[in-house]
């Protein structure tokens, strides 16, 4: 009677855990995504799409790096043709197969538990839901990762079907031939499929036509993958690290594989121990595969699951051949978690046989499976925090330049890598309104510039902001970047998207709302603290008067727009090629930067002059007497809004945030031929620290 009711409370328990992990992802994907595409989802996604959708039937199957992606290009058109590329399809996709996963792994383990033990099949339930894979779930592009590993899975359950069912019915090997199919398109690492399943059918002792067809198959497969391959440029190789770095390839695959264990508890373990539990995975397959291969008739779920973790071990072996060279910590990345959490689920079904030979740690099986559950609960609850609102705010702007089809390469790369192929991709999904396009406020946003506005919207009410930097940028003449805030105190809320109306009453220029202002909220209101603002204006209009207007009220106010006073320019990388000239000779005298930057730069016959002397707390003054069409370097700490310029003359100008050097060139027409800069760094909080460089000499 205790035991029954110990039974009885063990599977209340453990069906509460699995719930709860598969409700905390499915409210962390719901929350935590952003609807702007992002990295390879221009490319991969937005362009394929305008390329099938014109008939182009080769980029079903054409390469996106190593991959042919053909199973989810299907969730892509679709998302885009029926949803018009929201990304809610693509993200509950994800999650749907997530669940697919967990019903697998529940069909293994009733077999493996001979249907006695249900807390096996939901401890594995919770563990496939685990958010330590959040990228796999709030990414819509990443179906194909899950894909990748759960048809392999369901291919390889589907032959063990078809070994271990009397008579070896057709219907499950045929499932499993498809399955095996429908791999290749999956990602580059579904080409294993095939070959292992091959392998399991000569162990397990399949008919002849059955493996001769699933040899076949495998040659076709690998053939039609490979053919017009091209090995894509950036990436590493296997035969590149097993040359030139094999203590560190082997150090990935162990990390790689040991990573889940690492992901959950990061303030306890290391890297090195998490190595060891890779090696503790390795170690673990050798010993039960010979253990399977003794008796491969009664092990035909074993053998398939050690032909399951085989295949993650060729997944990890050729991640880590192209991805070595992006440093080590990679193999820790969230999108990998999910083959390897399927492989450790893999290896504890494959340890159940052993288990249930020693009936006292059969019975107190339960003890492990509670830890681990709390092992893993931290992570899991990470799924309830609220999305980083900076990080989706910068994707969105990024969206905003492209919309507005300004080079802003900075922006634009914080949602893909080259700011050049971000604009020519985004062309037609701007004209044809797909995806974040199609939707407020980006949507038509374009052809609404240089229109014109009603004269009676100074009729509406007045409300409170201010333009607080104006900046040039590298490659883009049309407009200036700008910075401020714009808040409607009558309904006390901030308009989402900003005008900028000049003195015709035509639209020349847009921002986007939503970044925090807590210095606004402190002098106003608590309710503006999202009233930060960025986006773009016509440079025409460099130092006139324009109106800020909330077009869905009327609301309005005038600001003044600040004269640019220098342009920003990419210097080039080799120090000998620096635009500098200006020298220490400008310098003036009660100079305060007597430190440099804080990454210590140092160039031949260049100074670097900063506020940083011993910490971020530094603060100080830089005076130099320049010439008009000077240049000079500058750079700064992460942290904005306290680091200023002023000239003489000319209102005082907030200096942008430069993580890299940056040139500033004095050239401006509106500036004198001679003239004092005064930089100022007035910030005593991290990352606030300000640095120039100049030629020690002229």
């Amino acid at each position: 009677m205790r035991k029954k009711i110990l039974d009885t409370s063990l599977a209340v328990l453990f069906s509460a855990v699995a719930l709860s992990f598969a409700v905390l992802t499915f409210i962390g994907t719901k929350n935590g995504h952003s609807p702007v595409p992002f990295w390879d989802m221009w490319n991969g996604y937005l362009d394929f799409y305008v390329h099938a959708a014109s008939g182009d039937w080769s980029a079903w199957w054409a390469q996106h790096n190593e991959h042919r992606v053909v199973l989810a290009r299907i969730f892509f058109w679709m998302d885009l043709a029926w949803f018009r590329g929201t990304s809610a399809f693509l993200l509950l996709v994800n999650y749907l197969l997530v669940c697919l996963t967990a019903w697998i792994f529940w069909c293994m383990a009733r077999e493996q538990t001979q249907s006695r033990f249900p807390l096996v099949g939901l401890f594995l339930m919770a563990w496939v839901f685990s958010w330590a894979q959040k990228e796999n779930m709030v990414w819509g592009f990443q179906s194909q990762f899950i894909l990748a590993q759960l048809l392999p899975l369901a291919a390889f359950y589907f032959l063990h079907r078809a070994a271990n069912t009397p008579g070896r019915p057709l219907g499950p090997f045929v499932w499993a031939v498809g399955l095996g199919v429908l791999s290749i398109g999956s990602m580059a690492n579904g080409v294993l499929a095939l070959p292992l399943m091959t392998l399991y059918a000569l162990i397990v002792r399949f008919s002849w036509r059955r493996i001769g067809l699933l040899a076949l198959l495998s040659v076709l497969g690998v053939a039609a993958y490979f053919h017009g391959y091209e090995a894509p440029p950036a990436h590493g190789s296997l035969g590149q690290a097993l040359r030139d770095n094999p203590e560190g390839l082997v150090r990935y695959v162990l990390l790689y594989l040991g990573a889940p264990l690492y992901t959950f508890q990061p303030s306890f373990m290391t890297e090195g121990m998490a190595q060891w539990a890779g090696a503790f995975l390795i170690l673990s397959c050798v010993g039960l595969t010979w253990r399977a291969l003794r008796r491969p008739q009664e092990s035909t779920l074993s053998l398939a699951l050690l032909m399951f973790l085989l295949y993650i071990g060729g997944t990890a072996l050729g991640t880590a051949g192209g991805r070595l060279i992006f440093g080590l910590s990679q193999a820790l990345a969230s999108r990998y978690m999910t083959p390897v959490l399927m492989a450790w689920g893999a290896l504890f079904l494959l340890y159940v046989p052993c288990l249930r030979q020693w009936p006292v740690a059969w019975r107190l099986v339960w003890v492990p499976l509670l830890i681990l559950v709390c092992w893993a609960l931290p992570v899991q609850l990470n799924a309830l925090k609220p999305p980083d609102s900076a990080e989706l705010y910068e994707r969105r702007l990024g969206a905003f330049a492209l919309a507005l089809g300004v080079r802003d390469s900075a922006q634009i790369e914080t949602i893909f890598p080259s700011s050049e192929q971000a604009l020519v991709i985004a062309e037609v999904p701007v004209q044809r309104q797909l995806s974040i396009f199609g939707r407020a406020p980006l949507k038509g946003l374009r052809a609404l510039l240089d229109t014109p506005v009603a004269p009676d919207f100074r009729q509406g009410p007045v409300c409170a902001g201010h333009l607080d930097i104006i900046r040039s940028m590298d490659d883009e003449q049309r407009y200036h970047a700008i910075r401020g805030w714009f808040y409607d105190p009558h309904r006390q809320a901030v308009p989402p998207l900003v005008y900028f109306v000049n003195e015709h009453h035509r639209i020349v220029g847009f921002a986007l709302s939503g970044m925090a202002r807590p210095d606004v909220a402190s002098a106003v209101t608590p309710s503006a603290g999202q009233s930060g603002w960025r986006g773009y204006l016509a440079a025409q209009e460099n130092g006139r008067k324009v109106t800020m207007l909330d077009p869905s009220t009327g609301c309005h106010t005038d600001v003044n727009v600040p004269n640019v006073l220098f342009k920003i320019q990419q210097p080039p990388k080799a120090p000998q090629a620096l635009p500098i000239t200006v020298d220490l000779s400008a310098v003036q005298a009660n100079n305060q930067w007597l430190g440099g930057d804080f990454y210590g730069s140092q160039w031949p016959d260049t100074a670097v002059l900063g506020s940083y002397v011993h910490s971020d707390a530094d603060v100080g003054e830089i005076r130099l007497r320049l010439r008009r069409g000077d240049k000079l370097l500058y750079r700064s700490g992460p942290t904005g809004s306290a680091q200023r310029l002023r000239i003489e003359g000319f209102p005082v100008v907030e200096m942008p945030v430069a993580l890299e050097w940056i040139v500033l060139d004095f050239s401006q027409p509106q500036l004198p031929d001679e003239f004092t800069t005064h930089f100022t760094d007035e910030g005593p909080r991290w990352g606030e620290w300000s640095a120039i460089a100049v030629k020690k000499k002229n």
